[in-house]
């Protein structure tokens, strides 16, 4: 996929997770994935040619956070589990920086044309393994890199740090690309 459309897209999708995760309450989308993002035609064509827009949708399973912004989600796992974090696959509490995970298994998948963790099709075991310990495939990635900005290829490894603590969020990432897309 072009750089410009990686770009604009992933600033769209951390744009709309930056703002369902800063309401208050927070709201957790659960299940941020290629085909819970939709693609419109660009409002004005940037330089070099209209880049189309795109917005979250299917929000039937997002969730509001707890009052200690977490959601303990060890007893209901729901969405779809290429797209689960770390701390979902061991049962354990999640907030926003799952919809961020989530986010960078996306920009992966547009800048990859595969999945991160594609080596485990097939079996869930062996992917919610490699999903909890971050192994995702970071060969695939540098030669697909190329093309795009370093800074998109920097925030997809923050986007899927496999610890939360260390994650960066939607927020974060959103700004950067905004300024590399040229607003």
């Amino acid at each position: 996929m072009p750089g410009a459309e990686v770009v604009s897209f992933a600033c769209d999708v951390a744009a709309g997770l930056a703002h369902i995760h800063e309401l208050t309450p927070k709201v957790l989308h659960r299940d941020i994935k290629p085909a819970n993002v939709v693609l419109f035609p660009a409002d004005q064509p940037p330089p070099g040619g209209a880049v189309p827009r795109a917005k979250i949708a299917d929000f039937g399973i997002a969730k509001i956070l707890e009052v200690d912004g977490s959601f303990v989600g060890a007893s209901t796992v729901i969405g779809t589990p290429h797209y689960f974090s770390p701390e979902i696959c061991r049962g354990e509490k999640y907030d926003e920086r799952s919809d961020a995970w989530a986010l960078g298994c996306v920009i992966y998948e547009m800048v990859c044309f595969r999945r991160p963790f594609h080596q485990a099709e097939g079996n869930i075991a062996v992917l919610a393994l490699r999903v909890m310990e971050g192994k995702y495939d970071k060969e695939t990635l540098a030669q697909c890199a190329g093309q795009y900005n370093g800074l998109v290829i920097h925030l997809l490894h923050g986007l899927l740090a496999p610890d939360p603590a260390q994650r960066s969020r939607a927020a974060d990432v959103a700004e950067p690309l905004r300024r590399l897309r040229g607003e």
